[in-house]
């Protein structure tokens, strides 16, 4: 659950990694000041400045998505979160981009500073590049929080829709399935645009087949293999830096294993479009 605890941890690691990248910046200045020549005003390295703190900036930026990204993913991969304390889906999308602000913020002061040492004035850039980078960043969070909203919305109907899904009829003589793929019809690959969409449909996908597995629609051994193959991918796809070859090998291994029953091919189907916008996207 997204709530108030989860958003004190990523304050933590993005703190803790801008800590570190600060003093990274602060060292290439300090190279810099070294490098002048005395015969040198400090102003003619005042374009050389104002492109390490645009840089500065970009960096930074992406150090809070990435902390922020990893947290969001990481206590969302049990099940599907929800807004925790939060009373709606939009309030938790404004509260993660306040954290964004936190961090972010005070940017074009700092860094301005230092580009008035080296007699450089155009800070007004900086503004700019900040305001761009959180853009991206707010764009970003939407997209995340709609693909959590979404895969709520479907967990909400899943109690209704298994009922249509495993209709199994046993008697004495054996056990006869009958199974409908994708009945709740929400289920879509076609329509991902982005790597946490694609995090969505899997999760979706897996929640589908372990759904197949409880009508008696693969056998044990199968299943097991199957079901562990597709929670790999889920997982490293869920990864901040996931790794496009492993996510691949997995939805390849979870395929072979269910595509000689016959039943199971809307699941067959469905995992080589994950294949393939996996390819496209990763």
């Amino acid at each position: 659950m997204l709530d108030y605890e989860a958003r004190d941890i990523a304050h933590r690691l993005i703190q803790a990694r801008l800590v570190a990248r600060s003093k990274e910046f602060g060292q290439s200045i300090r190279d810099i000041h070294k490098g002048i020549p005395m015969s040198r005003p400090k102003g003619a390295y005042g374009a050389t400045i104002r492109d390490l703190c645009v840089r500065e900036i970009e960096i930074q930026g992406s150090i809070v998505w990435e902390e922020l990204k990893r947290v969001l993913l990481t206590l969302g991969a049990e099940g599907v979160p929800s807004p925790g304390e939060y009373r709606t889906w939009e309030t938790l999308a404004a509260n993660l981009k306040s954290m964004v602000a936190h961090h972010l913020g005070h940017l074009p002061t700092g860094l301005g500073q230092v580009m008035q040492e080296f007699e450089e004035h155009d800070t007004a850039i900086l503004r700019a590049v900040q305001e761009r980078t959180m853009g991206q960043i707010g764009t970003e969070i939407d997209l995340c929080v709609r693909s959590f909203q979404h895969c709520a919305a479907a967990r909400a109907t899943q109690s209704h829709a298994s009922e249509v899904i495993r209709m199994a009829i046993f008697d004495q003589r054996g056990q006869h399935v009958s199974y409908q793929y994708n009945a709740a019809g929400d289920i879509n690959f076609g329509a991902v645009q982005n790597r946490m969409e694609v995090v969505g449909e899997l999760a979706k996908l897996q929640a589908e087949l372990r759904q197949a597995i409880q009508t008696g629609l693969l056998d044990e051994e199968v299943a097991t293999d199957a079901d562990y193959q597709l929670t790999k991918a889920v997982q490293q796809a869920k990864k901040p830096e996931p790794d496009k070859k492993t996510i691949l090998e997995h939805l390849s291994g979870a395929k072979a294993l269910i595509e000689g029953v016959a039943a199971a091919s809307g699941l067959v189907n469905a995992l080589t479009k994950a294949a393939e916008v996996v390819q496209q996207l990763f």
